[in-house]
């Protein structure tokens, strides 16, 4: 059980109880060694034939005192223990992010690595575009996805992953027609969090899904 917050406040309750028992037990004993009542005149008579008792009566003021010092030191002690343990998590956490980092560029390292392969196996700018577009896709945890080529004024069609020929409509697209026509002309990306549904038809080679 802790009344207070802080150790000092503790020790010094705790020692002031112990010390009242010093009085408390040399005046009972005394009582009852000498046969006199429990009263407040017995006490008195005590204290005026034995001066010892003063002295004793003194104890919780003493040991309150010692015990405060005590917890004065232990609180310094607690004080102490907390900032080296704040320093010990801070550091663990700077570790934690250390490693972390370290894995992600690892990782990004042997991706980079990866695609390099793949530059240096493609045949042509399609197979390229092709190889590169699953690689990409499976990074980004992306479903489907399709790369054209930009021309003067329009974009050719050059790979697709994991679309149905039939979402292929267009071989080519002028530059402001449809979205990826108008990203083309202003030379910016768009992005879009919510697609409506049944927009996107996934194929394999043994049916079709609508990527909701």
């Amino acid at each position: 059980m802790r009344p207070f917050h802080t150790d000092t406040n503790n020790y010094t309750l705790y020692g002031a109880l112990f010390g009242i028992c010093f009085p408390i037990g040399a005046i009972v004993l005394e009582l009852f060694l000498r046969d006199l009542p429990f009263s407040l005149a017995s006490i008195i008579f005590l204290h005026q034939e034995i001066v010892l008792l003063w002295m004793i009566d003194s104890a919780p003021l003493w040991l309150g005192i010692f015990a405060r010092i005590a917890g004065i030191k232990q609180d310094a002690v607690n004080e102490t223990v907390g900032h080296m343990q704040s320093i010990i998590n801070e550091r663990t956490r700077n570790l934690e992010i250390a490693r972390n980092e370290a894995i992600k560029n690892n990782l990004e390292k042997s991706r980079l690595s990866e695609l390099s392969q793949i530059t240096t196996r493609a045949k042509d700018a399609q197979h390229l575009a092709q190889a590169a577009l699953g690689f990409i896709s499976e990074v980004i945890g992306s479903k489907t996805g399709v790369i054209y080529y930009a021309g003067h004024n329009n974009l050719f069609f050059l790979a697709s992953y994991a679309l149905t020929q039939t979402e292929k409509q267009k071989a080519e697209i002028q530059f402001g027609e449809t979205l990826v026509g108008q990203c083309a002309a202003e030379k910016k990306s768009l992005v879009f969090n919510e697609m409506p549904e049944n927009y996107l038809v996934i194929g394999s080679g043994m049916g079709e899904s609508k990527c909701h």
